[in-house]
């Protein structure tokens, strides 16, 4: 009898052992079963912020799930990534950024979080080259004589960018450092003046995004002479990257990237990064992508996070060879 009672608890045990087990499964939530919070750090009606409500509408018919973009501007995205630094780990707050992201990083040494041990990156929705135009009185058609020219002209030769210390800032600097080149650089404040006065002959060259000089180009009132990025741009075919003109290890991109707090979940990483895929994918946003000139990326994000790190290194370095690092 005592044998009898000992089998029957034991086999008791494992019953109510085995339906703890299953109800611990069946009560394990589903990502997402709440509304998910996305903040981008840059203004409404940039591409940062018409990629992350593309994501957001496309997780939200992916899931059924409320997705809320929220637009928290300032200090060049700083302010939106503080937050999402600071928040749950939960995978229901999450950071749509740019490459303005790495190159803060690069720039400023007191930033107010950590950008490699404070984040999760997740993945990239698309990546853009900038483009080196010339005004087209500018007796240059090469990368080669662009160099030799700025380095026999008396003071260099001057290119513009958007903004100081943005990628197409960086852009310059980046070939600057690479080859020793004189250039000077001219700060605009946006894209819009820095090409009027390249198409005025106002500055002589300047590195810009495709899609703000694609008309001036097919004009001939600017003459494009190289692409940043590490392939050729598929609606300039003809124009070689500047890696492929004897500038080895040059590469410089604009990418868009999600990103969350760190310790987020890795099977909720994983879910994000193929609906991030998945978004740009789409007959939507295919077209949505020919119409801005960008690539879509399908990288991990194992793979996203050496990217970001390698980015941050390569920005540190410009940096700090163009005197740009700042302690606030």
């Amino acid at each position: 009898m005592q044998r009898r009672a000992f089998l029957s608890a034991t086999v008791a045990c494992a019953i109510v052992a085995s339906a703890f087990h299953g109800t611990s499964t069946q009560a394990a939530p589903q990502y997402p079963d709440k509304p998910v919070n996305i903040i981008v750090p840059f203004p409404p009606g940039g591409l940062t912020d018409l990629i992350g409500r593309r994501f957001a509408a496309y997780l939200e018919k992916k899931t059924g799930q409320t997705v809320v973009v929220q637009n928290r501007a300032g200090a060049s995205g700083q302010v939106g990534a503080q937050a999402i630094a600071r928040m749950e780990p939960d995978g229901y707050n999450l950071l749509v950024t740019a490459t303005h992201f790495a190159i803060s990083a690069a720039v400023r040494a007191d930033l107010p979080y950590d950008p490699v041990g404070d984040f999760d990156p997740i993945a990239i929705f698309v990546t853009t080259p900038n483009i080196l135009v010339v005004n087209e009185k500018v007796p240059v058609h090469s990368l080669r004589e662009y160099i030799d020219y700025a380095n026999k002209k008396p003071g260099g030769m001057s290119f513009g960018s958007s903004g100081t210390g943005g990628s197409t800032h960086l852009s310059g600097e980046l070939l600057k450092h690479l080859t020793g080149a004189n250039l000077q650089h001219v700060s605009y404040r946006g894209m819009v003046p820095h090409v009027n006065d390249l198409v005025g002959g106002q500055i002589e060259s300047g590195f810009v995004d495709p899609s703000s000089v694609i008309q001036f180009l097919q004009e001939g009132r600017l003459r494009a002479l190289a692409v940043t990025g590490a392939q050729r741009f598929d609606i300039l075919p003809d124009i070689a990257t500047i890696a492929e003109q004897g500038v080895d290890g040059y590469e410089a991109t604009t990418w868009i990237a999600l990103a969350a707090p760190a310790g987020t979940p890795q099977a909720v990483k994983k879910f994000l990064n193929q609906a991030a895929i998945e978004s740009m994918q789409t007959p939507e946003g295919k077209e949505f992508l020919q119409q801005i000139s960008a690539t879509p990326s399908t990288l991990t994000d194992a793979q996203v996070k050496d990217y970001l790190k390698a980015e941050i290194d390569k920005w540190k370095k410009v940096a700090e060879a163009a005197n740009l690092r700042t302690e606030n």
